[in-house]
């Protein structure tokens, strides 16, 4: 049985972040340009989210939009 293929989707570079206020609660994410994505499809991902799945993708290269 073969296995379907799967994209794996990777961070390609941080165009901006921001802090949410999620339930009371201060979130901050980051706007994620995707590695073979066009620029209409990136996304804002919650940094602990990012942090988790990429561990060797560095956030730290943006500046905090408020």
């Amino acid at each position: 049985l073969a296995v379907p293929h799967i994209d794996v989707i990777y961070p390609e570079k941080v165009l901006g972040s921001r802090i949410t206020i999620q339930e009371g609660v201060k979130v901050p994410q980051s706007l994620i340009q995707w590695k073979d994505k066009s620029i209409d499809d990136v996304t804002w991902e919650n940094d602990a989210y990012m942090k988790g799945q990429f561990p060797d993708f560095s956030l730290e290269d943006k500046a905090v939009l408020e």
